[in-house]
């Protein structure tokens, strides 16, 4: 069985906290809807429509592919850090 590491890439993402203010406009193409009542996202993805609640969800642009994720809290912070400027 041959093994294989993940490729080191930095990438933009956004924590979701229900303003739809925060999204950067070239993002907003790619959202689908916007619950007021309850703050979730709905943004379009290769798979369909996925949901991103406030404050538990990244979103994650891959622009290429006309889609912007959302990615759980939890997930994101196993698979990225944050890049320092120096």
């Amino acid at each position: 069985m041959q093994r294989y590491r993940a490729k080191p890439i930095e990438i933009d993402a956004l924590l979701w906290q229900g303003d739809m203010a925060d999204v950067p406009q070239e993002w907003l193409d790619y959202v689908v809807t916007y619950d007021t009542d309850t703050g979730a996202l709905f943004t379009r993805t290769l798979q369909g429509p996925a949901a991103a609640e406030p404050g538990k969800h990244y979103l994650i642009p891959n622009l290429g592919e006309h889609e912007v994720y959302p990615v759980v809290a939890s997930v994101f912070h196993r698979r990225y850090e944050a890049v320092t400027d120096e």
